[in-house]
């Protein structure tokens, strides 16, 4: 049986940083037996999960308040349906 293998595109990211700012960094990374590529690799995913989650909740909030504004339960009820779709939040 054939393992299949995994094949990860690779890009660089090229940035100016301060002197101390890198060689801080790199050393501490360094010190928990981490490269800093997959430090920063680790943030960059963080930060990203970090502003869709507030991206999502501003929008939920937004929602919400629409549909509060509304007397009509069953408008209400088709609205949620129409916006219940999240696919695009994730």
């Amino acid at each position: 049986m054939a393992v299949a293998e995994r094949k990860t595109a690779a890009e660089t990211l090229t940035l100016r940083l301060d002197r101390k700012l890198k060689d801080d960094f790199v050393s501490l990374a360094l010190e928990e037996n981490r490269a800093a590529s997959e430090v920063l690799r680790d943030l960059m995913a963080d930060y990203i999960k970090r502003e869709r989650r507030k991206r999502f909740e501003a929008e939920a909030h937004r929602q919400s308040l629409l549909a509060s504004s509304s007397l009509d339960a069953e408008e209400v009820m088709k609205w949620i349906e129409n916006v219940s779709d999240t696919e695009g939040w994730r």
